[in-house]
């Protein structure tokens, strides 16, 4: 077999499959369907609303916010997009990675925490293995990576870490693939049809490393640049090999009947020592490996039925990037993930539809942690209108959810509870007049969330209404005879500070709303049926950081979590993720079950919030 064919053959989970089917090129789609802003900075402030009756007192996050009542607010236009700022590098770092879709390639980055992801380059011809340049290079932050220019002619780019000035430095009429930087940013590793290279970092001076008899991809460096692993088929399956940078001294360090990929080498002043980490389908699917760079103590960290691939080492050594379709269980429908270097704790960080891999990992720079100023958001306040649980005794109670939100001059209902008529009744009680909610944003199509909309429309209300595009179409027929209405994939910031998740999937699927304050960011949830973990990491990933550079904390999460059926383990199991996500505050209601609430008001004392019908909150 030639060494192009081998190639093509033998790289992981088929991803140059995918490079194949970019010759028929594809027309890119857009983001979304709504173009996005920056939160705004304008402080805004509220009259009182008139009330029939007393409004219960708000409970206060951190401070009392003052409140008064105006008519409805006028409607402000979703604003335009204008350019992301740098990622804060919060969790640890900033990863860089591939996502493929049927509409195109596209090289993304996201904070280690799963927030603030975005795409840095878009193309219909394949794009792969992103590498960020070394901490302490000369310059600024730079990513190679290599595109396709035909089915046979591949070559490696370089752009800012932004994706802007993007550069191609290799031009021979070869496969040109997987680059790396060395250690002080000065060359360029990479495959070229099958054998290992060397370049200088701006492209010249290209010089043969290893002339493998088979085929040769996947070098890393060494941390003291010293040394160069790589795998090879020159055995007759893929080994991982091992030489020093000059291509003298080569030695093998697997011996199995296997096939072992993609190693990695732990950074210097790793925790466990230096090691290397590779996939292998030793166990009959692709897991994760390490061994000492010696190629002894092997020890196999994931073990499940679907494939684990690509890992990539935190930068201080303790934590382990890899690829994986373990929550799907679909082919090419693979998902980022982040475990403890041992192997324990894995957690997701991404939650897009496609294939995510070629992952890189580059530590938290000077640049990405820099505040430079402070930015102001309008007070919230949430009511919740509706719920299965009672806060304020005078009101109905009813399954479902209701919350009113009140952000600066905006009034916001989000989901309108069951079909009882409670909604309405409760604001009638608490002096809330319809008319003065311009925007209704629903979480999903079940009728405890869904049933009060249709009445609150034939009441007179006129607001623009946001539903999932997958709601069925019988509904939104309904409501687009009665309003203005807004269908959402993608997440959209329909006013500035003011978000909807856009589509988490689950069964049905759900979107919640995120909200920027003073205070941190607020997630709204009807139903977390994606598991409220998952409802916050995508808050997280849709808020961008103000132009102060930071990401905000979670202020407060608050909704139905969705874990009535869960065990006190399991419960146990989440409260300890949503503290190791930051979230400060608590308030579970409606889905969430008695015991759940129970634990969660003992795990968070004096931050949990209560909820039921009737509550306020004000956060500045």
């Amino acid at each position: 077999m030639n060494k192009t064919l081998k190639l093509l053959s033998c790289l992981p989970l088929l991803l140059f499959w995918i490079a194949g089917c970019a010759a028929g090129g594809t027309t890119p789609l857009p983001d979304a369907a709504h173009t996005q802003a920056a939160p705004g900075t304008a402080t805004t402030t509220h009259t009182s609303r008139p009330s029939a009756t007393a409004t219960p007192t708000a409970t206060e996050l951190p401070a009392t916010a003052t409140h008064t009542a105006t008519p409805r607010p006028t409607r402000t236009p979703i604003p335009t997009r204008t350019p992301p700022l740098p990622l804060t590098g919060s969790g640890g770092g900033v990863l860089a990675f591939v996502r493929t879709t049927d509409s195109g390639w596209g090289i993304h980055a996201v904070n280690a925490d799963g927030s603030q992801e975005r795409r840095l380059i878009y193309h219909n011809q394949a794009l792969a293995y992103p590498d960020w340049s070394p901490s302490g290079a000369a310059g600024a932050p730079q990513v190679i990576f290599h595109k396709h220019e035909s089915d046979q002619v591949w070559s490696i780019y370089v752009m800012d870490e932004d994706g802007g000035n993007e550069r191609r430095l290799s031009n021979a009429d070869a496969q040109d693939a997987a680059p790396v930087w060395s250690p002080d940013g000065s060359m360029i590793a990479f495959s070229r049809d099958g054998d290992i290279w060397l370049m200088n970092a701006d492209g010249s001076d290209e010089r043969l490393l290893v002339d493998d008899p088979e085929y040769a991809n996947g070098v890393d460096w060494s941390p003291d640049g010293e040394q160069i692993v790589f795998e090879s088929s020159r055995d007759g399956d893929s080994e991982i090999y091992i030489m020093d940078a000059d291509g003298t001294d080569l030695k093998q360090l697997t011996t199995n009947e296997g096939e072992d990929w993609w190693p990695a080498w732990s950074p210097a002043g790793a925790p466990g020592g230096e090691q290397i980490a590779f996939m292998s389908d030793r166990d009959g699917d692709m897991e994760i490996y390490v061994m000492n760079t010696n190629g002894r103590s092997v020890r196999q960290l994931t073990n499940n039925k679907v494939d684990d691939s690509g890992p990539a080492w935190s930068p201080d050594g303790t934590r382990i990037a890899f690829s994986s379709n373990r929550d799907t269980g679909i082919p090419f429908d693979t998902e980022i993930y982040i475990m403890n270097a041992d192997g324990s704790d894995p957690q997701r960080i991404t939650e897009k539809t496609g294939m995510e891999w070629g992952i890189d990992w580059r530590p938290v720079t000077a640049q990405d942690t820099d505040q430079t100023e402070t930015v102001q958001f309008p007070d919230l306040r949430i009511t919740i209108l509706a719920d299965n649980y009672l806060y304020d005794e005078r009101l109905a109670l009813e399954w479902g959810f209701s919350a009113l939100v009140e952000y600066g001059e905006h009034v916001l209902l989000f989901d309108t509870s069951g079909p009882g008529g409670t909604m309405l009744q409760n604001m009638a009680l608490l002096g809330i007049d319809p008319a003065s909610i311009d925007t209704v944003v629903i979480s999903h199509e079940h009728d405890d969330h869904t049933g009060g909309l249709i009445p609150l429309l034939e009441a007179g209300a006129g607001p623009t209404v946001y539903l999932l595009g997958s709601t069925p179409d019988r509904f939104k027929r309904e409501i687009a005879a009665l309003a203005e209405l807004v269908e959402v994939s993608e997440p959209v910031e329909i006013v500035p500070g003011l978000y909807t998740t856009g589509e988490v999937t689950a069964n049905p699927p759900v979107q919640g709303l995120v909200i920027r304050t003073g205070s941190g960011k607020v997630v709204l949830t009807g139903c977390a049926h994606p598991g409220i973990v998952r409802m916050v990491r995508r808050g997280q990933n849709v808020v961008q950081p103000g132009s102060e550079g930071a990401q905000p904390p979670v202020a407060l999460v608050v909704g139905g979590y969705h874990m009535a059926n869960d065990s006190a383990e399991q419960v146990q199991r989440v409260i300890a993720s949503m503290r190791s996500l930051g979230v400060l505050k608590v308030c579970p209601t409606h889905c969430t079950g008695d015991l759940t609430i129970a634990l969660f008001e003992e795990a968070f004392g004096e931050d949990y919030v209560r909820g039921g019908a009737g509550q306020v909150i004000s956060i500045p």
